[in-house]
């Protein structure tokens, strides 16, 4: 339901993954260019994919099958933002703004986790082209910059 809200798009990446060794799946999405992926393999897939099950037993019963989102957040996430979205729009709409979110199956809602690294540039007009109508903007950058810099620039919202 969620590829569906967010589209086919080329630079949203679905990575799934078990966190730790409590065998429970879980997935990541976030945006090429607009997402710092140091701090998606440093901070969040690191600190999901190594084994806590230890930690865990010891701060909550463990219940076979399923794993706290206070003890992600609080225990196991090494990030500042971190914040709970229960609509699926509402995830999109973080997800192609920089944001990941962070998805856990048994859980209603996602975590949303701050990861935006925008790429700024100023805005000049192309030198080798003149525009009389239209944006006076030149892309310079690769395919995945530019597409960043125009999801930037434009306010995006899911509509349905």
């Amino acid at each position: 339901m969620v590829r569906q809200e967010i589209g086919h798009n080329w630079d949203v990446h679905f990575r799934e993954f078990n966190i730790g060794r409590t065998g429970i799946r879980s997935i990541i999405i976030f945006a090429d260019g607009l997402s710092d992926k140091d701090i998606i393999d440093k901070h969040i897939m690191t600190s999901l994919m190594v084994d806590f099950s230890a930690e865990y037993k010891q701060v909550l019963p463990y219940i076979k099958g399923s794993i706290s989102k206070e003890f992600i957040k609080n225990e196991v996430l090494s990030i500042s933002e971190v914040e709970e979205v229960g609509s699926i729009k509402e995830l999109a709409s973080k997800v192609l703004t920089g944001s990941t979110a962070l998805l856990i199956d048994g859980s209603v809602d996602a975590l949303i986790l701050g990861t935006t690294k925008l790429k700024t540039r100023t805005v000049e007009e192309p030198v080798s082209e003149a525009l009389v109508r239209g944006p006076q903007i030149g892309f310079t950058e690769s395919l995945v910059d530019n597409t960043s810099f125009l999801r930037s620039m434009v306010k995006l919202k899911v509509y349905r």
